[in-house]
């Protein structure tokens, strides 16, 4: 916010709402987690991770979409969940695995206890599984990615959706060439971002 004045074809800034002159204060976490690790001891075998983590923070972060503002709400919020990968190698470099995000963001209301947190500030949980061709100059991975769906305390709601690329590189004695086809179901679905700047901004005026 700021206001202005024209002088000489130049509108020159009087005074403004800025971060330097209105900084927000601190937010405290407080975060514990829990992982292990096994990693494959050759080129064949097994390879896995995963951790749970739980973190609470003292304030809430709040997005004004109407005038583009930002402020913290003194509201507990904290974020919970499990992530992992897991991935097997066979002698002959075939390569079967995938990974996962579990998270549950909330904020903590005065009247209807902990709730979602808003769309604004948090992601969907996702995974990814993979099966491929892993040699020692080419290699070949089909995957495929879901990003699952999720609704805020506003019953405001992200979809999810589910794509699936074929990816690959061949190594070269200098460099390596990557390739691939992304989507190659030809899915129409709108991306994370995408769903979440109808909120921000509207959606768009159709021509």
């Amino acid at each position: 916010f700021g206001k202005y004045q024209l002088s000489n074809n130049r509108w020159n800034l009087l005074n403004s709402m800025n971060i330097a002159e209105q900084p927000l204060s601190g937010i405290k976490t407080d975060q514990m987690e829990l992982g292990f690790r096994h990693n494959r001891t050759s080129e064949e075998g097994l390879s896995a991770q995963g951790s749970v983590f739980y973190a609470l923070s003292n304030k809430t972060l709040k997005i004004d979409n109407a005038a583009f503002t930002i402020s913290l709400l003194d509201q507990k919020l904290r974020n919970y969940g499990f992530e992992g990968a897991l991935s097997y190698r066979f002698a002959q470099g075939l390569e079967l695995g995938g990974n996962v995000l579990l998270m549950q963001s909330e904020t903590e209301t005065v009247d209807k206890g902990w709730q979602n947190q808003s769309v604004y500030t948090t992601n969907p949980s996702k995974f990814m599984v993979f099966t491929g061709w892993n040699a020692k100059s080419f290699s070949l991975r089909l995957q495929m990615q879901n990003s699952m769906n999720y609704t805020d305390l506003a019953n405001m709601k992200i979809n999810g959706y589910t794509l699936f690329d074929l990816v690959g590189d061949v190594k070269l004695n200098k460099g390596v060439i990557n390739f691939g086809v992304q989507n190659i179901f030809n899915k129409q679905y709108t991306t994370i971002w995408g769903q979440r700047s109808v909120f921000f901004y509207g959606a768009p005026q159709k021509a």
